[in-house]
């Protein structure tokens, strides 16, 4: 089930958006770690308070732990989608190699002659 759903999903993960979404959440997510380390070297007050509190660290420590399994689910995510076009690519590809046997043939019985023979070539140069 979870699978299915995965590969239900796989556009959404390896889209322009997802990629977007993950990059402006880690930059404000560095900005955020940037502006803590900045005010407790700059030694701002209420900042030096929290990272002398153990409940602040605790939470800081949790909040780590949270974005790692983000970042591996997202990471997971976009494999998966790559290995979804991939197999979709393959089907593609299975499909249009099956084309051009079929022009191939009808070229060689001559039912379709010299344009079944360009047209074949022309997708036999289209696969990598």
């Amino acid at each position: 089930m979870l699978t299915r759903w995965f590969a239900a999903h796989s556009a959404m993960f390896g889209s322009r958006r997802f990629a977007t979404f993950m990059a402006a959440s880690a930059i404000v997510r560095c900005a955020a770690w940037l502006a803590l380390i900045v005010g407790y070297i700059a030694h701002v007050e209420f900042i030096g308070d929290w990272f002398e509190s153990v409940a602040f660290v605790s939470v800081l420590s949790a909040l780590a732990l949270l974005l790692t399994d983000w970042a591996q689910f997202a990471a997971s995510s976009v494999g998966l989608s790559v290995v979804e076009r991939t197999e979709a690519a393959a089907a593609a590809r299975a499909e249009v190699a099956a084309d051009i046997d079929r022009l191939v043939e009808m070229a060689e019985a001559e039912e379709a002659g010299t344009d079944a023979r360009v047209v074949a070539d022309r997708l036999r140069s289209r696969l990598p």
